[in-house]
């Protein structure tokens, strides 16, 4: 009994040996809740999906993808109204087109295909001006065409102008700011015709005062055409029940005619111009009275009773010479002038020639004007600060 005691208790000493054993070897291999999961990351070659939650927000690139197609959208909305307005615009000009009178949408389209170089339906910056001034806008003095490049500049600064843009936007800016401008003129002319001071003009006065006002490019043909104008339009611009017009018609009148003489003048001057092979030296200076002095050379011309075309001799050029005041006061007076011009020895005068004389004179008195004004200028420069 005693062997079989102390065998179990050397048994239970041994079990409590490999027990204490075991655990020793147990915390020498124990590893850290951080080195395990390091371990872990090291063992396995897959890595661990992230858990989304729904309150994250989503992936950059879908978000960026969603918000592309959202301006995409706004901007194609932005477009086809900003087309839509445009189609509507133009449907309103296009009704306001054909509203006008035949004659003057005539007027227009011409102007604007000859202005129209590459024939695109539409005008560049330099086409623009060439069209206003075929309508019969022609700017007449620095002022005047200082603000008509500049329109014509603001309007073409967007680009190519259609059509439609140059009759509505174009013609009436230039218009409005013309009629401001002359006003002052058409008033002067207005009240040295209306003798009996009413504020009315009559048929009569109303076209010496438009003579006036458009002189020195009439003829004898452009005359008569004015007056026609004047025939058809004063009806439509008199007061009801009267026969005479006040200054507010009278002005829309001399507008209307004035623009509508610019054109016919213009092709007056080219038909001269041509049939008379005038060069731009020829003219110079004298254009804006080409068409008179064309007038009264043929007049005189014509006074020979000879048929074809003329020539003047040295007589004939006296008396058309005196008719226009250019002949000094001397002995020889027409002999004189023309060796000053440079055609003394010339026998036989065409019109060119007569131009050449004409344009001398005009420089000569060009000249002379600026000397003139030297002197005034020195004479009043008392202090001689220049």
């Amino acid at each position: 009994g005693l062997q079989r005691r102390a065998a179990s208790e050397n048994c239970t000493l041994g079990e409590q040996a490999q027990k204490a054993s075991l655990s020793a070897r147990t915390k020498g291999h124990q590893k850290t809740p951080s080195q395990n999961t390091s371990r872990d990351a090291g063992e396995f070659s897959q890595p661990t999906l992230p858990v989304v939650s729904n309150d994250l927000p989503p992936k950059q690139g879908h978000g960026r993808s969603k918000s592309e197609g959202k301006r995409r959208i706004a901007s194609l909305t932005k477009h086809r109204r900003g087309k839509q307005r445009l189609q509507r615009l133009q449907r309103i000009r296009r009704a306001e087109f054909e509203s006008l009178p035949r004659d003057q949408q005539q007027a227009l389209r011409l102007a604007f295909t000859s202005a129209d170089a590459n024939n695109g339906g539409s005008l560049d910056v330099l086409e623009l001006p060439v069209a206003c001034k075929a309508l019969g806008l022609l700017p007449r003095n620095k002022s005047e065409n200082a603000i008509f490049k500049s329109i014509c500049e603001e309007v073409a600064l967007l680009g190519d102008v259609d059509f439609y843009i140059f009759w509505s936007e174009a013609v009436p800016r230039i218009r409005s700011e013309f009629g401001s401008m002359r006003s002052q003129r058409f008033w002067q002319r207005f009240v040295e015709f209306d003798c009996d001071g009413s504020g009315y003009l009559s048929k009569h006065e109303v076209l010496q005062a438009i003579e006036r006002l458009l002189m020195p490019r009439l003829d004898h043909e452009l005359l008569d055409a004015l007056r026609a104008g004047v025939e058809a339009l004063f009806p439509s611009v008199r007061g009801l029940g009267k026969g005479e017009i006040d200054f507010e018609h009278f002005e829309k009148l001399v507008v209307q005619l004035e623009e509508r003489h610019q054109r016919m003048a213009a092709d007056r001057e080219l038909w001269i111009i041509t049939s008379e092979n005038l060069s731009t030296e020829d003219i110079s200076n004298c254009r804006h009275e080409l068409i008179s002095l064309h007038s009264s050379y043929m007049g005189v011309a014509a006074a020979s009773g000879e048929t074809g075309y003329q020539t003047l001799n040295s007589q004939q050029m006296e008396h058309l010479l005196s008719e226009l005041g250019l002949l000094p006061r001397c002995d020889d007076a027409v002999g004189v002038f023309l060796k000053e011009c440079g055609c003394g020895d010339i026998e036989s005068f065409s019109f060119k020639t007569f131009m050449r004389i004409i344009r001398s004179r005009r420089l000569r008195e060009k000249h002379s004007a600026s000397e003139d004004m030297g002197v005034l200028f020195a004479k009043l420069d008392r202090d001689s600060s220049g």
